[in-house]
């Protein structure tokens, strides 16, 4: 699966969607607290024709939700945990519209959507030098086994 730049994603989504939107590495680095002005302008034309929810792992709540503040959408308040389908429960969704789960990583965001039968798109991830070893060695996992699932969906096809 290729990585998307975020700003690219408004023309990716054609009919109308709830959108479940990845923070960390996705919007921010992890554990920064502003939103870039241009993720915003992304996030307002998504918000055009789309409902869009925060989904963050993070236990900082009051965190996603000052994010989710300066987007203007709502931030998921779950006990769970991506992956764990369990937190859509906290989301009311149209069940007419598709769902979309855009993020960062493979082991969290993309297995949140294959268990929840939406549609992943895997964006381009944002990284700092101040990110702790624990989330670097997470981003290297999963990196590895993005290529993995690459080489085997290649060795499926011969």
């Amino acid at each position: 699966m290729k990585r998307v730049e975020f700003s690219k994603i408004p023309d990716l989504i054609n009919a109308p969607s709830t959108i479940l939107l990845d923070i960390d590495g996705t919007l921010l680095a992890d554990g920064e607290d502003v939103v870039p002005r241009d993720f915003v302008e992304t996030v307002s034309l998504m918000k055009e024709n789309h409902i869009v929810f925060l989904v963050t792992n993070s236990r900082k709540i009051e965190r996603g939700e000052s994010i989710a503040e300066q987007l203007g959408v709502s931030c998921v308040k779950s006990r769970y945990k991506k992956p764990n389908p369990k937190i859509i429960e906290k989301i009311s969704m149209d069940t007419e519209k598709s769902v979309v789960v855009i993020g960062d990583k493979m082991f969290t965001d993309g297995l949140f959507a294959r268990y929840i039968e939406a549609e992943f798109l895997l964006v381009e991830r944002i990284t700092c030098r101040r990110d702790r070893f624990l989330i670097k060695l997470s981003y290297l996992v999963d990196d590895a086994c993005s290529v993995c699932v690459r080489l085997a969906r290649l060795l499926k096809k011969m």
